[in-house]
């Protein structure tokens, strides 16, 4: 038997947090989880 999940997400994606911090801009975590190995869903908001 095949296991697997499907997920549905209307955010946004980034590759790296870094692009969140470009012009200055700053953001916050608020949430974060383990979705698999080496992988990681942030929840985050720019201030």
């Amino acid at each position: 038997m095949r296991r697997f999940s499907k997920e549905f997400c209307g955010g946004p994606h980034v590759e790296t947090t870094g692009v969140l911090g470009e012009n200055n801009k700053k953001f916050k975590i608020l949430k974060q989880e383990n979705i698999g190995s080496n992988l990681r869903r942030l929840k985050a908001s720019l201030v």
